[in-house]
């Protein structure tokens, strides 16, 4: 082999090594960052007396997957804004991270700021997502002498996610038919929810075929339900995602056997639904829907926060309403990917063992 044909072979390895290492370390296609779910995750921000405000994050401030970061975005807001919040990319051996602000403009005597950090995700498969810190600090400027801080939970559902408390009641309508029903009470933070994807396919098959019901998050309703196509003796994997409006989605997943043709029929999963939360059923008992009472919102928000930090959708109440819509049909490729499994966030020992591979192939 010719030193120039050596050499080609020697960059196309650097190449795909390179490029192995460029997907591993920038972001998580299947996780997100998380920060401590408590106010140490709040920003640390020092004020001098000249209203000078540095706002520091560190590392520490994670509870998980502090690498699935690509960057950190600083938020400010509160009285007139006249400063340019920070973004800044995450190095690698970086722990730690500071954002000088000047609110030094006489003008903001008396006001009070809110500060967050955002860790951005740009390449989780689902698209970019955005988390921010579980707790925000709040300043209040005092010109001429020391301002005072404090921290406080965010309710903004960009740091407030779902959280799937009970799986959905599942019964058996037919000897081909299953339907899936929940409603707002089977997960927290329910407000931050955008729409619901329900799918489901054929369990231990190379090349499954998917159905999905995509149910949105419409006024006046919060219960939602619908019919799935099943064979009879065969087994089934569903996955139920609550998808926020900032694209984060969080799933629960679960399994079922239909029994054979002449068999009883699935005994039913999950807890019905009772007298007061009793789900309506349209003539084709297709999907559903009831309305919400006026005591049923969820509009907890801290008072000194702006419409645009509480990022909260405000379910607007209409006790007349209960209207059902069904949920939108979408037949899916075979050849999607699949989102069952564990969200794993990438490593690098496998690229790097590949390339020793390579090496190893090529020279030996």
């Amino acid at each position: 082999m010719g030193q120039s044909s050596r050499m080609k072979h020697i960059c196309a390895v650097l190449f795909l090594f390179i490029s192995l290492v460029k997907m591993v370390m920038s972001g998580c296609r299947w996780s997100n960052p998380a920060w401590l779910q408590s106010l140490d995750s709040a920003p640390q921000v020092e004020i001098t007396k000249d209203q000078l405000v540095n706002v520091e994050w560190s590392k520490s401030q994670f509870k998980d997957r502090f690498d699935c970061a690509d960057k950190f975005d600083v938020g400010v807001e509160g009285g007139e804004v006249d400063v340019r919040p920070c973004s800044i990319e995450r190095k690698i051996g970086f722990d730690n991270y500071s954002c000088r602000l000047d609110l030094s403009n006489p003008k903001h005597c008396g006001q009070v700021f809110s500060f967050w950090v955002s860790a951005v995700n740009l390449n989780h498969n689902r698209g970019v997502q955005t988390v921010n810190t579980f707790a925000n600090t709040i300043i209040h400027i005092k010109c001429g002498e020391q301002s005072q801080t404090s921290q406080v939970l965010s309710t903004s559902c960009l740091a407030v996610f779902p959280a799937w408390l009970d799986g959905p009641f599942i019964r058996q309508t037919g000897e081909q038919q299953i339907r899936v029903e929940w409603d707002r009470s089977h997960l927290t933070n329910a407000h931050c929810v955008d729409n619901f994807l329900l799918k489901l396919w054929e369990s231990s098959t190379f090349s499954p075929k998917y159905t999905t019901l995509t149910f949105p998050m419409t006024e006046g309703q919060d219960t939602f339900g619908g019919n799935l196509e099943v064979l009879p003796c065969k087994s089934y994997t569903y996955i139920l995602s609550a998808v926020t409006k900032s694209g984060i989605a969080v799933d629960i997943q679960g399994e079922l056997k239909i029994p054979c043709s002449g068999e009883s029929f699935l005994k039913p999963l999950g807890e019905d639904f009772n007298d007061t939360n009793e789900i309506g059923l349209s003539e084709e008992r297709f999907s559903s829907g009831r309305a919400i009472g006026k005591g049923d919102r969820d509009n907890t928000t801290h008072p000194e926060f702006t419409s645009f930090q509480r990022k909260v959708a405000k379910v607007q109440a209409n006790p007349n309403s209960r209207q059902v819509k069904p949920p939108l049909l979408e037949a899916l490729a075979s050849s999607e990917k699949s989102s069952a499994g564990p969200r794993q966030h990438e490593t690098m020992v496998p690229g790097f063992t590949l390339f020793l591979i390579i090496l190893y192939i090529y020279f030996y």
